[in-house]
């Protein structure tokens, strides 16, 4: 605390000596100028670590052999940045990506569709060092409420389900309908997982944005069994697990 006080003052005694006879409105001036330079280069670096993290996004895709599906992702790459950066300068403009993940939050999640790769497929993506995830569900009985995009898009202000842990999945829907949220489908939830590796080992999660066709209160979950393999399941929206402050459900505020 001492050291920064004596690099503050030093620095208030260098600008003693530019300022020293100036006006003051010419100082006042120089000073908004000199902020916002400062905000304007902040956002920049914010904007090249956004890029930075579609790099990386893409490179997952490449090493889990999807090159085709990598290469669509980099065609998004500007208008997904540039939306990303809005919502981090209007919602968290004083947060860090890594004091939102850390919350939770992530500025925007690649989504890839089951009719790209099929529903097994996509869950076999989500793997560990020894099994990958599985789903004996029947992609045909899947109806999906939110607005899906044909092939490869971005969900954006993603909340991986933390703000609702501890709540039932139709307790969750009503909370993240009243926050001008919306719940993620399968799909959505797979790409998030698979992306945010940790994910699955902090909390299940529940995929309200999703349902059976015969069973309207059948909603999809996933989950890591004892053996920490990922499975996608049936799981009805009002049901109350042992360990509820395990499960959450997961919500975005745009897809594009």
């Amino acid at each position: 605390m001492a050291k920064k006080k004596v690099e503050l003052d030093s620095r208030i005694l260098k600008l003693t000596a530019i300022f020293r006879g100036l006006e003051p409105a010419v100082i006042d001036f120089l000073v908004e100028r000199s902020r916002t330079s400062a905000i304007a280069e902040t956002w920049e670096e914010r904007e090249k670590e956004l890029g930075k993290l579609f790099d990386v996004w893409r490179v997952i895709w490449k090493q889990i052999g999807c090159q085709a599906i990598a290469d669509s992702l980099y065609k998004k790459k500007s208008e997904a940045i540039k939306r990303m950066l809005r919502i981090w300068r209007k919602k968290y403009p004083n947060e860090t990506l890594k004091s939102l993940a850390s919350k939770g939050i992530h500025l925007g999640i690649p989504v890839i569709r089951k009719s790209q790769m099929g529903l097994y497929g996509l869950m076999s993506m989500l793997q560990n060092v020894e099994t990958r995830g599985y789903t004996q569900i029947d992609p045909d009985e899947i109806i999906d409420h939110v607005g899906i995009f044909q092939g490869i898009y971005v969900i954006y202000d993603v909340e991986d389900g933390r703000c609702t842990l501890g709540h039932t999945a139709d307790q969750a829907k009503h909370i993240i309908k009243a926050s001008g949220r919306q719940g993620l489908s399968e799909e959505e939830s797979i790409s998030m997982c698979i992306i945010l590796t940790d994910v699955l080992t902090h909390h299940n999660i529940h995929c309200i944005g999703s349902c059976r066709k015969v069973v309207i209160n059948d909603i999809l979950a996933i989950f890591c069994d004892e053996d920490k393999q990922a499975i996608l399941c049936w799981s009805d929206i009002n049901q109350e697990h042992a360990q509820k402050e395990k499960w959450g459900t997961p919500s975005c505020v745009m897809r594009k």
